[in-house]
């Protein structure tokens, strides 16, 4: 199986692992042949976000009184017998609303571009934790006449913009952003 780089994969329903920053599949899990694509969505910059409004309050409550801006969006890991365009259909038509809302099927970057001063902060259920939004997925997938997933995990993008060191963004979210069954990772410019 060719490497994956993507920092997020930790769960064993998916049958992956994470070891030092690169997936791979577990063996002792029966796998079928499915791939799993990334669906990110997050609402267009000429909207307001009231949530990133939140987890600003929430960062500067913690002491990063240098955070200027949140952006929070969610991020979908969806495994199945799909093709890309099945999963373009899914991400337009299930997990965004084209109105206000943007999406990027295996986005590996944020929704808008890098620089200096931005955090990337992915938060994901702990692997053990059981997700409500498969059976609901399963079925717009196949109003739509799409092949069923085997599985669907939600998670978090926080995009914060915020001069300030790594590990007091690390603690800030940790502490204000995640909760205690949940996993984070952070990136820096991205």
């Amino acid at each position: 199986m060719p490497e994956v780089r993507f920092g997020f994969f930790h769960w064993s329903g998916l049958g992956m692992k994470l070891e030092n920053g690169l997936a791979e599949p577990v063996k002792d899990i029966p796998r079928q042949s499915a791939a799993i694509y990334r669906i990110e969505t997050g609402l267009k910059k000429e909207f307001s976000d009231p949530e990133g409004a939140a987890a600003l309050a929430r960062l500067r409550a913690a002491g990063i009184s240098a955070a200027k801006d949140v952006r929070v969006c969610r991020i979908y890991a969806v495994r199945g017998p799909f093709s890309l365009s099945h999963i373009q259909i899914a991400a337009r038509e299930i997990f965004s609303d084209g109105v206000t809302q943007e999406h990027r099927v295996n986005a590996t970057q944020p929704l808008e571009s890098k620089g200096a001063g931005r955090w990337r902060v992915e938060v994901w259920p702990d692997p053990e934790t059981q997700d409500s939004l498969e059976d609901g997925v399963a079925r717009a997938f196949s109003a739509l006449n799409l092949p069923r997933p085997l599985s669907v995990r939600r998670g978090a993008v926080y995009r914060i913009e915020a001069r300030a060191a790594r590990p007091h963004i690390e603690s800030a979210a940790r502490l204000w952003l995640c909760g205690p069954l949940e996993r984070i990772s952070i990136w820096e410019g991205a």
